[in-house]
């Protein structure tokens, strides 16, 4: 239940607390995104982080071809990926599947 207290976090913390958590996020996200409930976590994330961070996280997984392809594959981190894909540049997401090819 602990991916539920994070994605509540992430909505309704504070500024200083939703920056800290794109943060840890960001330093693990290659774990996080092997769970199995990592994808609603990092999507949520993603979703009300402020801009800056939502980039900073959506690159992370994105850099990591690991953590994208097990959160692609996964069946609630489907959405995530697409997140991810929305919040990078097209030069990003390009090399992205560069990587996975």
């Amino acid at each position: 239940f602990g991916n539920y207290a994070v994605q509540h976090l992430a909505e309704f913390g504070s500024p200083e607390h939703k920056y800290r958590l794109a943060r840890v996020i960001e330093r693990n996200i290659v774990g996080i995104a092997k769970s199995n409930v990592g994808g609603p976590v990092i999507q949520t994330v993603i979703t009300h982080a402020a801009p800056a961070d939502r980039v900073w996280v959506a690159r992370a997984a994105a850099q990591a071809p690991q953590a994208f392809l097990a959160l692609a594959k996964a069946r609630l981190g489907h959405p995530c990926a697409l997140s991810i894909l929305d919040t990078i540049s097209v030069r990003e997401a390009e090399r992205v599947s560069t990587a996975l090819a």
